[in-house]
């Protein structure tokens, strides 16, 4: 979504500043969550595992680094 706009670079730092951890998720941890769902001795039923690093905790900077910039 970044490409889209006029700053690229810009937004891709906005994306990271609304993450609580002020970085985006990475493959290896999206991969562990998959892992973690299919593994036999998991006891869920019916959850949503939201790998969004804390960003729909509210809008705006969560990112306690970004905030003293």
């Amino acid at each position: 979504m970044a490409k889209t706009t006029d700053n690229p670079t810009d937004e891709t730092e906005k994306g990271k500043n609304s993450q609580l951890l002020g970085r985006f998720g990475t493959t290896e941890e999206c991969g562990l969550a998959c892992l973690f769902l299919a593994a036999d001795v998991t006891f869920c039923t019916r959850i949503d595992l939201n790998l969004t690093g804390g960003a729909e905790l509210n809008y705006g900077v969560k990112n306690p680094a970004a905030l003293s910039k």
